[in-house]
């Protein structure tokens, strides 16, 4: 909030400018397993750059959408952990 404080007194003296707000989806779904791949970096040049002059505002989830689904899909490396009963917080099969 400061750097928005202080900055955009600056932006518009020198003609404008732009704000980029970086979180991560570990804000409403957590996965201790998220990386933070370059894309995150090329989506903050695109909305820092001329390009997206028009953009305001907005939400851009950079996540290969892993949004969609609430979070990666880990059944690849768990099933064989736990069983597949397991993951879906069934009862175990007998023998």
């Amino acid at each position: 909030m400061l750097t928005l404080k202080y900055a955009a007194r600056e932006m518009a003296r020198v003609g404008g400018g732009s704000f980029v707000a970086i979180s991560s989806i570990a804000a409403t779904t957590v996965h201790r397993w998220f990386g933070a791949p370059a894309d995150v970096a090329e989506a903050a040049r695109f909305l820092a750059g001329p390009e997206s002059a028009w953009i305001t505002g907005e939400v851009i989830n950079v996540d290969g959408g892993q949004h969609l689904r609430r979070g990666p899909d880990y059944a690849a490396v768990f099933e064989p952990m736990f069983g597949a009963a397991a993951l879906r917080g069934l009862p175990e099969e007998g023998p």
